[in-house]
């Protein structure tokens, strides 16, 4: 077994813990959201298996912020395609060792379908290299607080933040039940150090940004839970997950690992699938069927807005349709 590089028990833990605790006012509709999404994901898992799960690839458009203080954190136009590139990868099931899938997992092992790219047009209509550059202390933190710099529609954009630091994490994302009632928190903030896989970064951080991007689809960790206490919280490594689950059927119970033992069976005689992308082991690296059909569906319903991201319509708006007035790698600093 392979040890983690770092605390993934507090590297993954969710800023969104704040928005539960400290705005009680939102938890009714955080819950009625879940609830909700919950019912339209089980609709549409029964409807992928009647239909044969023939769908098209869906879209979805990207805006970069990177947020900064002339340091290395303002990191390239290079390393962030990195990130973009990696995240397509991984979630095409191209990752350079899904040869070494486990026999048990090849099988499900999925290519989701679901691609990110860079926007070519900013909200008002006037061509963008997807790609802002802010200078602001909050770079430090990298808290909640820097989407009030700069917040695209995120019904139209995935917002992803780039910071200097963000204390004992790498990441953090709400969940669309979440987004949807906190709108102006929706968005990915990754430390720079785990943007792509060049860089300030390196192959073995970059999976990290996949993780996200699943929470952002609607993914919980592969034992069960998003770290939110009383929210399904369930912390990594505990006997009780074999009991608790992620909602996604072809995913084994287990307890959630912060290491590469890609043997272990830590809820019985099933082998778990300690090299998937929701899991804490840094050898994840993909999506099963069943995670591929639940990301999906949350791209099909209306919470937080996530349908209207891979419309026909938002794609021309956002310039993903190529628009031949719009020069690529232009940078707004």
């Amino acid at each position: 077994p392979r040890s983690t590089l770092f605390p993934y028990t507090t590297l993954f833990r969710s800023y969104s813990l704040e928005l539960y605790q400290q705005y009680p006012e939102l938890r009714e509709a955080m819950l009625q959201n879940r609830a909700y999404l919950k019912s339209f994901t089980e609709n549409y898992v029964q409807d992928a298996a009647l239909r044969g799960g023939n769908d098209s690839v869906y879209t979805v458009p990207v805006v970069f912020h990177v947020i900064h203080t002339y340091g290395n954190e303002n990191i390239s136009n290079e390393q962030l395609m990195s990130g973009l590139q990696v995240l397509n990868r991984n979630f095409a099931n191209q990752h350079p060792d899904a040869n070494n899938i486990k026999i048990e997992f090849k099988p499900i092992a999925a290519n989701c379908e679901i691609e990110f790219k860079l926007a070519q047009k900013d909200p008002l209509g006037n061509c963008h290299s997807g790609i802002n550059r802010i200078a602001s202390p909050l770079t430090n933190t990298g808290y909640h607080s820097v989407k009030n710099l700069a917040h695209w529609d995120p019904t139209r954009y995935l917002n992803i933040y780039v910071v200097k630091n963000i204390p004992n994490l790498a990441g953090h994302c709400l969940m669309p039940d979440q987004a949807a009632a906190k709108p102006e928190w929706d968005g990915i903030v990754m430390a720079h150090t785990y943007m792509g896989n060049i860089g300030t970064s390196n192959e073995q951080r970059s999976v990290v940004m996949a993780h996200e991007a699943g929470h952002y689809l609607n993914l919980f960790h592969i034992w069960g839970g998003n770290n939110v206490p009383d929210y399904f919280y369930q912390p990594v490594g505990q006997a009780g997950n074999c009991q608790i689950g992620d909602d996604v059927q072809d995913t084994p119970p287990t307890i959630g690992w912060q290491l590469c033992d890609t043997n272990a069976a830590s809820c019985g005689n099933v082998v778990d699938n300690v090299q998937n992308v929701m899991d804490y082991s840094y050898c994840n690296f993909m999506f099963t069927q069943g995670q591929r059909t639940r990301m999906r569906a949350a791209l099909n319903a209306p919470v937080a807005g996530r349908n209207n991201l891979i419309t026909n319509s938002n794609l021309q708006l956002t310039g993903i349709e190529w628009n031949a007035l719009c020069k690529i790698g232009r940078a707004h600093v």
